[in-house]
């Protein structure tokens, strides 16, 4: 048998034999009272430790079936005796332990097993392998990876000789035979316990703990042996204490009285001309948010609002998609939010469930309900009303309800009250920490908790919101160009979204704080955001414990060593969690339980479920109040840290949505043509999680499209599987049930597609080639579909990424609505590429003829050729070096060339090229020059050639820059003109110089005084001071924002 005890590090793929020991002591009381019990219970003592043994083995794998080896002699036959040589053999004990039965019970099942085991000690444990056909595992011993011995024969008095003694020395070895192996030996009336483990599983400080729980396991055997197994402690009081009490010491006294509704009004007043929220351009300021948002909040109270309603908001992603949630939280009610996507079904339902009889909503959507309920359309009250409104909050009402998958088949709405929200945020505000000057991100969708940061944290601190749009949230290149666009110091998204941005080649912001949560955070996807950003966070928590309920900042320790799992971290102000068993006991440090949470965050419980309330919301005695059973595996590292392990049920994350795999089998076996189905979560190609649907049809030409049409009435798309696999039947387990690891990996089984039909223009075999190649298949038909063929959102935005490369105007959106190569074909255009551009008036002031100049020395002998290859790499990955002067126009305008020149000179030739934007001259072996136009390349940009060039010229890939220097041209086109005043007051000189204008002014002697002061005082430059000032006299257009200004 495999036993599965928790480990520190992963499991070798090929065995290890690296070890270490550690050693203890048994009280001589403790063995005494063990005697005592063993000749009670006609046992020998080897048998009385061999079954505490066993417990705590179960209690740390929780196997119930424990199998493990231990020694004896072989000398069964007086004629051995005196032999020479090795006689030991291995007997293999079998162990079944029931949590019911008490101590003496399992221990005279032990004595029966052991005195079985005797009669057939003779047996070779070489021969018990062979006849076994154990199936071998090179990670592992076969049989038993865990190894019991006790030597309590009195010790051999010492051998004297003539000039020495001798004695048995205890040689602390350096090898692990086993994972783990306990010797316990009799020696000079101590009974010393040798702890020898593979240091490649476990770390010291954890055999350690074992040590002293089994010592503690010990004690409460001798003290009362008829109490059941599950009762026995494993903890000492103070590690109790640690668990339960230590490190749930999160108190902190914030002020929950006040509502975020409260909060926000206040925080309006306080700054009330600063920028709130920005979405399409279009922007509002805290007192214009606030007063749009009092109008709307006027005409619910007018409809009936009060605290406890709850009140629909079903709107596009937009400034009146804020407006409308302040709103309703304004009015003292609770807001139901509805996403616009979502099918006329589950939103029925919805609806039908909260009793939702007011809708905020925009005109565009009214249509898509019933016509009986009231509806506020926020695109209509757009009027702002100064004066807030009144209401009669308290902490305990509801502030907002989501629904979430269920198990059942209809999802369940879990009811998060004011002062839960208003915690949670307000500790979000320290940790991971917002201020006035951050700018926020806001990507993800009002049906999905987390948003609930992303909207109102930078709110309650006069901070800045950018709320992306639908298409603009799925579109991995406008994200990566929003982030600099905006200067944006903080966003959140999924692991998903994450990796999404990364495959496109998103080098990151140095100023950014990344925050991830929504499912698991996987180590080498933290590897790769920690050098993107100045802070990365991963954050955990399920929506009925209001978002997030633990955080942890990565650190360099994190990503250092990628066998490690990235910890959730430690629960966060006013919320506690335990790691407990099945029987509600905390779990040792390291050892696997179930995560449950507690403290203001949890939430009141289901709409309208009170059973089920009850079921996931209990009482235990170590909590003052309701703990939520999250369903998820964790366990505790030495520090207090948590690490998650997955879920012990069927419910999934799919990019941080939440899913009950039930809920989508229980809408799969509605339809007429299914019999039975099982849906699971696997690995896709990209390394994210996909739905996979195995059915059992009740006919033969099942349609997988259809499937996905009908899942469609009823589910969210992000709910919807991506391949569906057609079985006769399902794998069973022993006892009869659906074995979902034995389900067929769907690479391996032919779902019904259509007729291979084969590309017949350029683009249909284009998009076919990029499919092959990403997907790994061997020939695709243009009607198949992507996303049932092995395609996903992560493949998505690589397949984007190559259409765009080969010249056509391509979005994700697209990808969604025309799934097959021939409706994708049909429905791309070619990109629009501008070739031609004014010169900037920087690029204006300077001579054609002017280089910056820098003298590279290498190590190695330098190759001209090998050079002039990788400047080639480079030029063609960055329009920027690939720019010179218009033909017809070359002082005003400039154009960019497809094939551009590059010069490389050897240190005996002469360039070949004088006009090329880039010069490299070989001055010697190992060393060169390298010369750049300085009207199409500035300073700043020298360090980007330079590294780009050395990769190239190393052979190493180059990474596919987010956005192009053109792409900046172009939007500098559109740039509105800036308006300055005609005239300028108090000019004392002036010259002109062709087009342009020079003019001087000096400041009074009061003024200057002044200026000259307040660099001091703001510890600031004076360029600073004085760009601040220009600031607020000539507006700065949007796009500048994130590049550097010079005052001379």
């Amino acid at each position: 048998g495999v036993l599965n005890l928790p480990t520190d590090y992963p499991r070798p793929l090929i065995q290890t034999y690296r070890g270490a020991d550690h050693q203890t002591t048994l009280p001589n009381e403790l063995i005494t009272r063990l005697m005592a019990l063993s000749q009670a219970h006609n046992a020998t003592v080897f048998m009385t430790l061999l079954a505490a043994f066993n417990i705590l083995l179960w209690r740390y794998s929780g196997q119930s079936d424990i199998v493990l080896g231990s020694p004896i002699a072989g000398r069964q036959q007086q004629e051995t005796e005196a032999l020479i040589g090795m006689l030991i053999n291995t007997l293999v004990l079998r162990t079944q332990l029931d949590e019911a039965q008490s101590f003496v019970e399992l221990l005279n099942q032990v004595r029966e097993t052991t005195l079985d085991a005797y009669a057939y000690q003779h047996v070779p444990l070489a021969a018990l392998l062979d006849k076994l056909a154990v199936k071998r595992d090179l990670s592992r011993s076969p049989l038993f990876q865990v190894l019991f011995i006790l030597q309590n024969t009195p010790a051999a008095a010492p051998i004297i000789l003539p000039d020495a003694q001798m004695q048995p020395y205890q040689y602390a070895g350096q090898t692990a035979q086993f994972d783990l192996t306990l010797n316990i030996n009799q020696v000079a009336g101590k009974w010393l316990c040798n702890w020898n483990y593979n240091t490649d599983l476990f770390a010291a400080d954890t055999i350690e703990r074992m040590a002293a729980q089994f010592e503690t396991l010990l004690g409460a055997i001798g003290r009362n042996p008829q109490q059941p197994l599950h009762q026995l402690p494993l903890l000492s009081s103070a590690e109790t204490h640690q668990l339960l009490h230590d490190w749930n010491n999160t108190q902190h006294d914030y002020d929950l009285t006040l509502t975020l509704a409260d909060r926000f009004e206040a925080q309006a007043a306080a700054t009330p001309a600063q920028t709130a929220v920005t979405c399409m351009g279009e922007s509002l300021t805290y007192a214009q948010l606030n007063a749009r948002a009092n109008t709307i909040a006027q005409r619910l109270q007018q409809l009936g609002a009060q605290p406890g309603q709850l009140i629909g908001l079903a709107a596009n992603r937009s400034l009146e998609m804020l407006i409308g949630l302040l709103a309703i939280l304004k009015s003292g009610a609770a807001y139901v939010p509805i996403d616009p996507d979502y099918p006329d079904e589950r939103v029925q339902y919805m609806i039908d469930t909260a009793a939702l009889s007011i809708i905020v909503t925009q005109t565009a959507l009214q249509s898509r309900y019933n016509a009986s309920l009231q509806f506020v359309l926020l695109d209509q009250l757009v009027t702002q009303a100064s004066q807030n409104p009144q209401r009669t909050t308290r902490p305990t009402d509801c502030a907002y309800v989501i629904f979430t998958s269920g198990s059942t088949g209809k999802p369940k709405g879990v009811q998060i009250s004011q002062q839960a929200l208003v915690n949670f945020l307000l500790t979000m505000r320290e940790r991971p920490g917002l201020s006035a000057t951050d700018t926020l991100l806001a990507v993800t969708t009002i049906s999905f908790d987390i948003a609930a940061l992303e909207l109102y944290t930078p709110l309650l601190v006069g901070g800045h919101v950018i709320i992306t749009t639908d298409s603009e949230t799925r579109d991995s290149y406008r994200l990566a160009d929003m982030l600099s666009e905006h200067s944006v110091t903080v966003m959140q998204a999924t692991p998903a979204t994450w990796r999404m941005l990364l495959a496109i080649g998103w080098q990151g912001r140095p100023t950014l704080k990344i925050l991830s949560g929504g499912e698991a955070l996987p180590q080498d996807l933290a590897a790769q955001l920690y050098t993107r950003g100045a802070e990365l966070w991963n954050m955990y928590g399920p929506t009925e414990a209001t978002v997030w309920a633990t955080i942890h900042q990565i650190t360099d320790h994190d990503v250092s060593d990628s066998t490690q799992a990235v910890t959730i971290g430690k629960p966060i102000a006013n919320t506690r969690c335990y790691i407990l068993d099945k029987h509600f006991e905390p779990t040792p440090i390291g050892v696997i339980g179930n995560l449950y949470i507690g403290g203001v965050q949890v939430a009141q419980g289901y709409l309208g479920q009170p059973d089920l309330t009850a079921e996931r919301f209990i009482t235990l005695p170590i909590s003052p109040d309701a703990l939520y059973k999250t369903g998820d595996l964790a366990r505790y590292h030495a520090d207090g840290t948590i690490e998650f392990l997955g879920r012990e049920d069927f419910q999934v994350k799919i990019r941080g949505f939440r899913i009950e795999l039930g809920e989508i089998e229980a809408q799969l076996v509605i339809h007429a043509a299914v019999r039975e189905a099982v849906v699971t979560a696997q690995l896709g190609l990209s390394g994210e999680s996909e739905l996979i649907a195995y059915i059992i049809a009740q006919e033969d030409d099942l349609d997988t499209q259809t499937l996905r049409q009908f899942l469609g009435n009823s589910l969210p798309r992000y709910m919807i599987p991506t391949r569906y696999v057609m079985l006769d039947h399902f794998p069973l387990t022993p006892n009869g049930k659906i074995d979902r690891l034995a389900l067929p990996n769907p690479e391996e089984q032919s779902s019904p597609t259509a007729e291979f039909v084969a590309p017949s223009n350029a683009t249909e075999q284009l998009i076919a080639d990029i499919w092959q190649r990403i997907l790994r298949i061997d020939r695709v038909s243009i009607h198949a579909n992507f996303f049932e063929i092995g395609g996903e959102s992560i493949l998505g935005i690589q397949v984007i990424g190559q259409l765009r490369k080969a010249g056509f105007q391509a979005t994700p959106e697209q990808l969604f609505q025309f799934q097959t190569i021939a409706t994708l074909a049909a429905a791309l255009s070619p990109l629009h590429v501008e070739t031609e551009f004014p010169l900037t008036i920087q690029q204006r002031a300077i001579a054609v003829d002017a280089y910056h100049c820098l003298t590279l020395s290498s190590e190695t002998t330098i190759q001209p050729a090998q050079m002039y290859e990788a400047l080639k790499r480079v030029t063609a990955l960055h329009s920027g070096l690939r720019l010179t002067s218009a033909e017809k126009d070359p002082l005003t305008r400039q154009t960019i060339i497809t094939n551009p020149t590059v010069c490389v000179c050897g240190t005996e030739t002469t360039c070949q090229h004088p006009t090329a934007l880039v010069h490299v001259h070989q001055s010697s072996a190992q060393q060169f020059d390298l010369l750049v136009a300085a009207r199409w390349v500035d300073a700043a940009s020298l360090p980007i050639l330079i590294k780009d060039m050395w990769a190239a010229y190393s052979g190493f890939p180059l990474i596919e820059p987010t956005a192009q220097f053109t792409e900046w041209l172009h939007r500098l086109q559109k740039t509105e003109t800036i308006s300055l005043p005609k005239q300028l007051p108090s000019m004392t000189t002036s010259s002109h110089n062709g087009q342009y204008s020079h003019a001087e002014y000096s400041f009074s002697a009061e003024t200057t005084t002044r200026l000259q002061q307040l660099p001091d005082i703001y510890d600031i430059e004076p360029a600073t001071l004085l760009a601040a000032a220009i600031d607020q006299v000539i507006p700065t257009p949007l796009w500048i924002s994130d590049y550097q200004r010079h005052l001379n």
